[in-house]
């Protein structure tokens, strides 16, 4: 399973459930990084993974308000979502941890981290090139 079809598992979940928030990637440039929605920005990215047969994929929602109250309101929001959600071709999410990240330009950063067992699909030589190629690899 690739890490954008789980980030755009997380997105939609959240799209489902939350209409008052600005859902995106992390951007790829955080240090230029400004917030552009009035009140929330959810921003969903990849942490890291680890394992064998089943990798165990860490994916974080970083929760963007104005204030700290508001903050922690979307912090319960996101958990409640998403712990427990079994995203297609995987396990449920689970809830692993969550951090305030601090205060800065005027916002509150909380990251929320989350693992998945994900399968990693063995790709037969034979079709290798292909794959890499539909990666863009290639």
């Amino acid at each position: 399973m690739l890490i954008k079809e789980i980030k755009e598992a997380i997105r939609e979940r959240l799209r489902d459930y939350i209409t008052s928030a600005s859902i995106m990637d992390y951007p790829d440039q955080p240090e230029t990084y400004t917030m552009r929605h009035a009140t929330v920005e959810l921003l969903v990215h990849y942490l890291e993974s680890d394992g064998g047969k089943s990798r165990r994929v860490s994916m974080g929602v970083v929760v963007v308000t104005k204030t700290q109250a508001v903050n922690d309101r979307y912090l319960a929001a996101v958990m409640s979502i998403l712990n427990g959600h079994r995203i297609n071709g995987a396990h449920a999410l689970e809830y692993v941890e969550d951090m305030v990240l601090g205060y800065e330009a005027g916002t509150w950063k909380t990251l929320i981290k989350f693992a998945v067992a994900a399968p990693v699909p063995p790709i037969p030589a034979a079709n290798l090139t292909d794959y890499l190629h539909s990666l863009g690899v290639n």
